[in-house]
């Protein structure tokens, strides 16, 4: 499953370990800023892996609830069918969530220092979203 991790900048560093926590699990995950080519269209290359993708992860921070960037790819993930049930919001530090992910019915994961430890939580709802989907 390839899956879309959205985040701020300022949360760089737990991303880029969740991402490795993630392939260790088996999942491809999208967004990776450092295999753009310098010069690149960034918004371009993004959008087009957030297409490929059949999941997203948001991490919510100040930052990232303030980022038209991050907002506009939670409501491309809201408002595809594809995305139902595999839009994951993992809270990383105190912030006002959305009220529409609070709408998600499903937990939001708060996210721990242990970076493996949320992996293990994020693997667990795409599980639970890939068997909900098969079930339908």
């Amino acid at each position: 499953m390839k899956v879309y991790l959205s985040y701020s900048q300022s949360e760089r560093t737990l991303a880029d370990q969740l991402r490795f926590a993630l392939a260790m699990n088996g999942f491809e995950v999208a967004n990776a800023p450092e295999k753009l080519a310098a010069g690149a269209n960034w918004h371009k290359q993004m959008g087009k892996a957030l297409e490929q993708s059949d999941a997203m992860i948001v991490l919510l921070t100040p930052d990232a609830i303030s980022s038209g960037y991050v907002r506009s790819e939670i409501d491309y993930a809201l408002s595809n069918p594809r995305f139902r049930d595999r839009l994951i919001p993992v809270l990383v530090s105190p912030t006002q969530v959305p009220w529409i992910l609070e709408k998600l019915n499903r937990p939001i994961i708060h996210a721990s220092s242990d970076a493996p430890k949320t992996a293990r939580q994020i693997v667990s709802a795409l599980e639970k979203s890939s068997l909900a989907q098969m079930a339908r």
